[in-house]
Formats: structure tokens, sequence, C-alpha cells
């Protein structure tokens, strides 16, 4: 990775993307452990919302997911998160975020599915910061789509492609996810401000991204 220069980037623009993350035989062993995870039926249908208000809808999006929060992670995987871990204290350094933790789910869209246009963090004061999806997609062509699609100031259309990973600030940029054609794999999670917790025992997390 290209030392800190990315974070000026992340600054100036909203949005950074950085290919070849952890390199073709890491990011390899973390899309097997991923379509093993899909394989032996641990995902379960996305849902949107927090709390009382968590729904799943269909007409929304239809992928399906599976969190790692306090389950142990396979070994490649948890080799990401610690680069991923490694990136938070990055930013906390040089950028001053007051970013206190993070969280990740693995997501699976089928050939069908996709997430209609959506903001990361709930308008009523979601700690959510900073969002980061690292795509695990080899041989991706636009037959297969799938594609990130950025909405508004930011619009732009991000390939999925193998071993590239795209942060946004999750206040700030609109974005979906357009219908897949092929599978495809995703780890999505997110970089939480300094009230997230105070915030959590007001309410549970839902599913956003």
């Amino acid at each position: 990775m290209e030392g800190t220069a990315w974070i000026d980037r992340l600054a100036a623009s909203d949005v950074v993307l950085l290919d070849d993350f952890l390199g073709t035989d890491a990011s390899a062993a973390v899309r097997a452990e991923m379509q093993d995870i899909f394989a032996a039926g641990l995902g379960r249908p996305a849902r949107v919302g927090r709390g009382e208000g968590e729904s799943y809808l269909p007409d929304t999006r239809r992928d399906l997911i599976h969190w790692f929060d306090d389950v142990a992670q396979p070994p490649a995987i948890a080799g990401f998160l610690a680069r991923m871990e490694a990136l938070r204290q990055t930013l906390n350094r040089e950028a001053f975020l007051g970013l206190r933790r993070l969280e990740c789910h693995a997501a699976y869209y089928g050939p069908g599915a996709f997430y209609k246009a959506h903001l990361d963090a709930f308008a009523d004061g979601s700690n959510r910061l900073i969002t980061f999806v690292y795509f695990l997609n080899p041989g991706w062509g636009p037959a297969h789509g799938g594609q990130l699609q950025l909405l508004g100031p930011h619009a732009c259309v991000i390939e999925p492609r193998m071993d590239r990973l795209v942060l946004f600030k999750s206040r700030e940029v609109l974005h979906e996810v357009l219908p897949s054609h092929a599978d495809r794999y995703t780890l999505t999670g997110w970089m939480y401000g300094v009230d997230e917790e105070r915030r959590r025992r007001g309410g549970v997390l839902g599913d956003l991204s």
C-alpha cells in the first residue's frame, strides 16, 4: 500500500480506492474462506434498520451476510481484519479521527441480488464514520454486474475486482450495489467514532451496507 497518501485523498474526496490490498495469495485464501462460509449455510438474509425497526426488505436488498462479531474468524479473514485494524490506527494517528473500533461482515450477492441507494449512517446520529468494502471477485467483467455505484457529488462506478479495497465516509457517500449476474463476495465493515459505545446502549445496530 502506498504510504499514507491515501489519507489525503480520503479527506479531499471522501472516497479512496486501493488495489492489490493483500496480494494474490492472501486474497485468494480469503475468498476460499468466504466460499466455505456461505457453502456451509452460515449466511442469513440481510436486514435494514436497527433495534425494533430492523426489517427484511427484499425490494431494498437481497444479499446474504455473516457477521464476525464475537466469533472466531478463519485465519485468512483474521489476517484481513488485522490489516484493517492497522488502517484504523493509521487514520487515528495521521488524521485524528478518534476511531474506536471496527466491525465487519461477509456478504454474498448471488445472481439477481442488489442493494438500493443508501447511506451507511442513520440520520439520528450514527457514529459510523468510515465504511470499507473489500472485493473478492477474480476475473470480473462488466457482464457480471454487481458494481458499487456512488451517487451525488461522488458519482462513479467502481468495479468489484479481486483484492480491491474501497473506503469512504459513511455519512457523506450515497451508494448502491447494482444487480449482480454472478457470485459476488465482499467483506464490508465500518469504523466507529468515539461515542459509539454510548449509542449502542440505546439500541441494537442493524445491517446497513
